[in-house]
């Protein structure tokens, strides 16, 4: 199945997308240190029965910078933007990682676009030490080019070691440390899928059982040996687990 690149300008930012398959829309939103390209193994098998769209956070891959005043609303008002230029509703969103915090927003402020949350070790209602650690060392590591040291987190990143946007990562991380949504996912009522693999030392376990207990309406899934990566590095067990879950609750 090939995947197209897209653009769609969104709150003033020219966003970037892979859109790929047929059926009911899908949408994938990355995590820290990702871009879509790293997510399109896993497009690939959802694609044979999905409309899948991957998509290039504003400040990353081929999407536009951030701009000075760039907020985590902004991202917000990016994703809803471009799923109203696209067309999209009751779609499946998936986030991995710090794309769950938006992924969330969304749920939560326009549950009307929303037929499952699906969350992937995510981060959401606090930030976490060992996730805010490691995001620190990895940046300093490939502001250092310390590129061993970042491989050893996973080889694909260093794909992305060229992307210009790569600069705005500092930023990011300061929207990271500064972001509470504990309140947004409190008002979730849409169904919510988290996947959880239970050897992330970044977002351990407890933080997905945390979550889970304040969005309605949620399951959890342990996926036993996964680290925070492994929807990238897993894509076939990532798939099994999310047609079982969407299957059964078309």
């Amino acid at each position: 199945m090939k995947f197209e690149d897209k653009y769609i300008i969104a709150n003033g930012i020219r966003m970037h997308y892979l859109e790929g398959g047929q059926g009911e829309p899908l949408v994938f939103i990355h995590g820290l240190f990702g871009t879509s390209g790293m997510y399109l193994k896993a497009g690939h098998l959802l694609a044979a029965e999905y409309r899948v769209f991957i998509v290039d956070l504003p400040g990353v891959g081929q999407s536009g910078r951030l701009n000075r005043h760039w907020s985590f609303e902004d991202y917000y008002k990016s994703l809803y933007g471009l799923f109203r230029a696209a067309g999209l509703s009751r779609l499946n969103l998936i986030g991995h990682s710090f794309g769950g915090t938006i992924a969330m927003e969304l749920a939560a402020k326009s549950p009307e676009l929303i037929k499952n949350l699906i969350l992937v070790n995510s981060l959401g209602i606090r930030l976490e030490r060992p996730y805010l650690a490691w995001s620190k060392k990895t940046l300093r590591n490939v502001q250092q080019r310390r590129l061993s040291q970042v491989g050893e987190f996973f080889p694909e990143f260093l794909k992305n070691l060229l992307m210009p946007h790569f600069r705005d990562l500092k930023k990011l991380i300061q929207i990271i440390v500064a972001t509470d949504i504990s309140e947004s996912a409190r008002k979730i009522k849409v169904p919510t899928l988290l996947l959880w693999g239970t050897s992330d030392t970044m977002l351990p376990l407890d933080y997905g059982y945390n979550l889970k207990e304040i969005i309605t309406n949620s399951r959890l899934i342990e996926v036993e040996g996964g680290s925070h990566y492994w929807l990238i590095q897993e894509p076939q067990r990532f798939y099994n687990h999310l047609h079982y879950y969407l299957t059964k609750n078309q």
